[in-house]
């Protein structure tokens, strides 16, 4: 009876949880603007406590991960992911090769509320971790955000990589 008793409790949680997400989805701009005042809050703390550049690190390599699937058509492997010469082992799908009567746009790995909704959870997490003390590693700080640049650049190239590989665009997405 207490097991019963527990997925009730977390399954209406989850229901409250998911209506109060279902309030927010038409206000996209609302939506963005809290999270980049979290994402300003976050840094004032890490500018103020002058300490957890690792925490901040981390947040910002999610981040970019989050973008990168979003720019990311579905279907596609992630960048990293394929492998360099098993040509004959694609079991992705072709994208279309652009023809003039082709105005389709194409689909994204995961939608703008999903990508708003990861933001914001990894911010708090963020938030949170900058509370507890243990977190607060020692860092040359221009180290890491040198290295930060570094992964970023490399990452991008990647991308730019992956993005001939399957013949599509950033601009693809916004076809009408």
């Amino acid at each position: 009876m207490n097991e019963q008793l527990y997925y009730s409790v977390l399954q209406n949680l989850q229901l409250h949880y998911q209506r109060k997400l279902d309030r927010y989805i038409l206000y996209k701009k609302s939506r963005w603007l809290v999270s980049f005042l979290l994402m300003a809050l976050f840094f004032a703390r890490i500018i103020n406590v002058e300490g957890f550049y690792v925490v901040a690190y981390i947040l910002g390599m999610y981040q970019l991960q989050i973008a990168i699937d979003y720019l990311t058509p579905l279907g596609l492997p992630r960048i990293g992911e394929e492998e360099e010469d098993d040509e004959f082992n694609n079991d992705f799908i072709e994208l279309p090769i652009s023809d003039k009567n082709d105005s389709r746009p194409l689909l994204r790995t995961s939608s703008e509320f999903k990508v708003w909704q990861n933001n914001i959870i990894s911010i708090l997490i963020g938030m949170i971790c900058t509370l507890i003390p243990i977190l607060d590693v020692p860092v040359f700080l221009p180290f890491i955000i040198l290295y930060f640049f570094m992964v970023v650049i490399q990452t991008f190239k990647k991308y730019i990589q992956h993005m001939r590989k399957y013949k599509y665009s950033i601009l693809d997405f916004y076809k009408k």
